[in-house]
């Protein structure tokens, strides 16, 4: 049997079309990083949507915030540290998989594991009616608090 060269193609491009809506079928096992419904702090979850979700974000910075151990700098060069902080929010609510996303000074990058390890469980998200695993990241920025020289 021989194809010729139009049908060939039609054939390839079947064939590609086929595999590329393969990872559609696939179950996403992975965090999400949008959900249908997001994780939210408790006492956010009353609000609209949209307001819910500012609502748990703006809880999350500030009990990192308040939870964060200052570390203590050689010097005030360091003022301006930012460490981006990667942590996912798996089906019960937990919080796992903490780690640094981009790293700042390495001693705040440490506490700010450290805080964010610290989170209290959330309301669990969910997608397509589904409890889902959702991927947060956070900037924590050094603060004047922080800075202290070693003596």
């Amino acid at each position: 049997m021989t194809f010729s060269r139009p049908h060939i193609l039609g054939i390839l491009v079947v064939l590609a079309f086929a595999l590329s809506n393969f990872s559609a079928f696939a179950q996403n096992d992975g965090p999400l990083q949008k959900a249908d419904v997001m994780p939210l702090w408790e006492g956010c979850e009353n609000e609209d949507p949209a307001k819910a979700l500012q609502c748990t974000k703006a809880e999350i910075a500030h009990f990192v915030r308040e939870n964060l151990a200052c570390p203590i700098f050689p010097t005030s060069e360091w003022y301006d540290s930012t460490s981006h902080i990667y942590f996912e929010v798996d089906p019960e609510g937990n919080v796992q998989n903490v780690k640094v996303l981009k790293p700042g000074d390495e001693q705040l990058d440490a506490a700010a594991i450290e805080a964010v390890e610290q989170l209290p469980a959330f309301i669990p998200g969910s997608h397509q009616g589904e409890p889902c695993a959702v991927k947060f990241s956070i900037p924590v920025r050094s603060e004047a608090k922080c800075i202290r020289k070693r003596k």
